[in-house]
């Protein structure tokens, strides 16, 4: 055998951001690689067709750089052209098309000036939209379809309101929900697509992530590797085996999607598919290309192969789409039992031990020859069974742990998303989050928390007393909201507690949800670490403490509490038989 160059490699390395080799294949469609790998969504299926058929005057897609509106774009201007559209105009910040009587006209970015600044912005987009001016909507034969930051566009319609008073008031009343019966204008905001989904079973490979994930690592697109001398030693070939063409891929694939489903839950960062696109380049390619690795292998150097594993390279990488992905190392997870087996098995050399609880990959890493301290041994490991076990000889060889999502730092992960795909009311939560509330409260009896939800106004501990504010558990719903978008891929990902009296509401997201159930479980009261994350629910109690209530509660510290209630200015307090 010989050493050979997969020319894949060097396109897949063009997706990541921070490629050594440049990265000119993560924007629009400008290459055959984006072509080749770029994916349909529901803009393809869906909003093409409508443009096509002429149903806008105008579309807007908004969102952030690398969201995909260069690409849909010039998708529209193929669809255009292969059904005999005339191309007026095609430069590099748009296009011109007549197609069945109408022009369409394409920017691809008119958030940005042009000509070396000579033409501002609003300069273009006063040309852009000068036919869609006046109070009432025009007759025209002119479909405008505009890439633009959200921001701009606001900005843009609020300054020219006087001058293109239908076309922002359409605009408005769509961005902010107002019922309207115009449907020849249409906004689409991608920052609401989701990339993921909530399948993790291995068989229902259908979000946008999956199929990305399924072409990188297509087996073939690595054929040529079967035949390359460095195969054994080659982290490039072991990650894209890994996740492409094993028997078991598919769970690993799961596995991988489940972190980014998180990192989305979390709600910290929007991924666009330039972010996705360039994070799974670097799972597989570590960037690296065919030389760097042929270099390693010739010189030996294991050390350099083992870090770039996918399992240990990708918390490592300066992608931001990765960084989010470091809060929720598996490796990070204390499990004493666990990291005391590893780290004896791997001390005394009984690699065919702990890789007994591993699918098997068929490519052996010689850990005798890496050298690594105590710390990164575990690291390494603990993230190896998270991506890698077979989960029934992973219980077997160490029993405190049930299953891989046991290396997650999420103990209610599992419901979480069970309650997400439970559209509509959610009651039987009430309880539990009722119970974490008061537990964040500093309020440790749980028979007044399957009653109320309570909320301290004031505590005194010279003289052992807290006083509260307390709220009928009936009161309150507990909902997943639909997410459901026009033209978009997406999914539910937060739930609502919701007061109905008030109306006041706040989000739970993952991780509201999680510190919350801990406390209901016991857990002691938030830490430093967590309060940021309780932000928004802290937003929620304050707004329900100043909403009026004629009920508190006083506890003391001994225990006892009394309920107190004020009718027509006479203060009451109320014991379990009746008034005092």
């Amino acid at each position: 055998m010989e050493y050979k160059i997969n020319p894949w490699i060097n396109k897949l390395l063009g997706v990541y951001q921070f490629s050594k080799s440049g990265n000119s294949d993560n924007r629009g469609l400008d290459t055959d690689f984006a072509r080749e790998t770029y994916i349909p969504t529901k803009l393809d299926t869906e909003l093409l067709p409508d443009i096509i058929n002429g149903k806008f005057k105008a579309v807007f897609l908004t969102g952030n750089a690398g969201d995909g509106k260069t690409a849909f774009l010039e998708k529209v201007y193929e669809a255009l052209k292969s059904n005999g559209g005339e191309t007026i105009e095609k430069i590099s910040s748009g296009w011109i098309v007549k197609y069945q009587g109408k022009i369409y006209k394409a920017c691809y970015d008119a958030s940005e000036s042009e000509k070396d600044g000579r033409v501002s912005a609003n300069e273009r987009l006063l040309r852009l939209y000068d036919h869609l001016k006046g109070n009432t909507e025009p007759i025209t034969n002119v479909i405008i379809l505009t890439a633009i930051n959200d921001g701009k566009l606001h900005a843009f319609l609020n300054e020219f309101k006087r001058d293109f008073y239908w076309l922002a008031q359409t605009v408005f009343n769509q961005i902010f929900g107002k019922n309207t019966n115009e449907e020849t204008v249409c906004i689409v905001n991608l920052k609401d697509r989701t990339l993921i989904d909530l399948e993790f079973d291995g068989e229902n490979e259908n979000s946008l992530f999956d199929k990305t994930l399924k072409i990188f690592s297509d087996k073939k697109n690595y054929n040529v590797c079967f035949e390359c001398e460095a195969k054994e030693k080659c982290p490039i070939f072991y990650n894209a085996k890994t996740f492409g063409f094993a028997d078991f891929s598919n769970k690993i694939r799961a596995r991988l999607k489940l972190l980014f489903t998180i990192s989305h839950l979390r709600h910290q960062r929007h991924n666009t598919m330039r972010n996705i696109r360039s994070a799974l380049s670097y799972v597989i390619t570590s960037n690296l290309s065919c030389e760097d690795v042929h270099n390693l292998v010739r010189r030996e150097n294991y050390q350099s192969i083992f870090e770039s594993l996918y399992f240990n390279s990708i918390y490592n990488s300066p992608d931001e789409a990765l960084i989010e992905l470091r809060e929720i190392d598996p490796g990070l997870k204390l499990l004493p039992k666990l990291d005391r087996k590893i780290y004896s098995y791997h001390l005394s050399s009984q690699f065919d031990k702990l890789e007994s609880a591993l699918y098997p990959v068929n490519i052996k890493i010689d850990y005798s020859k890496i050298n690594l301290s105590t710390e990164k041994i575990i690291f390494s490991w603990r993230r190896r069974y998270y991506f890698e076990s077979d989960n029934d000889k992973l219980v077997e060889l160490f029993d405190e742990i049930e299953n891989q999502n046991n290396l997650l730092p999420y103990s209610f992960l599992k419901t979480y998303l069970k309650n997400l795909q439970k559209l509509g009311k959610l009651n039987l939560l009430l309880n539990d989050l009722s119970k974490g509330i008061a537990q964040l409260e500093g309020i440790r009896d749980y028979g007044l928390a399957k009653e109320y939800i309570l909320i301290k106004i004031t505590q005194n501990k010279c003289e052992g007393l807290t006083v509260c504010k307390q709220f009928p558990l009936n009161e309150f719903q507990v909902f997943t909201p639909n997410n459901n978008k026009q033209y978009l891929e997406t999914i539910p990902y937060q739930m609502i507690l919701k007061h109905t009296v008030s109306g006041i509401q706040t989000k739970i997201n993952l991780d509201i949800y999680e510190i919350l159930r801990r406390m209901a479980e016991g857990q002691l009261p938030a830490s430093e670490e967590q309060k940021p994350v309780l932000d928004e629910l802290n937003e929620f109690k304050s707004r329900l403490q100043r909403n009026q209530s004629d009920r508190l509660l006083l506890i003391e510290s001994n225990g006892r509490y009394h309920h107190i209630r004020q009718v027509q200015g006479i203060i009451e307090r109320i014991n379990n038989i009746g008034v005092e």
